[in-house]
């Protein structure tokens, strides 16, 4: 199990914003996503992979990292990060 999303920005400027800030809640919090950028677009997933489950600090993260794109997408008055139909992040069971 995974939690996944996709984050789409205006531009690069944006994305990177968004992942310097997850970056440094990471070192943090010591949980570390999987990402994948390209452009203006962040593929992120959240596991724990010591569990090989989904964590309270997977949860903890994916949250934090809705709040962090909101964020920075109000602030350009623009539309709301897009990933997963809307709303929360979506849990994915990999096999």
């Amino acid at each position: 199990p995974a939690i996944k999303k996709q984050f789409n920005f205006n531009d690069f400027s944006q994305a990177w914003s968004f992942m310097s800030r997850a970056a440094l809640l990471a070192e943090k919090m010591d949980h570390h996503p999987e990402w994948f950028n390209v452009y203006s677009v962040v593929d992120v997933t959240l596991t724990t992979h010591d569990s090989q489950s989904i964590s309270e600090k997977d949860i903890r993260m994916a949250e934090a990292m809705d709040e962090f794109a909101q964020e920075l997408l109000r602030t350009r008055k623009e539309e709301p990060a897009a990933g997963g139909g809307g709303g929360g992040p979506d849990i994915v069971t990999q096999h």
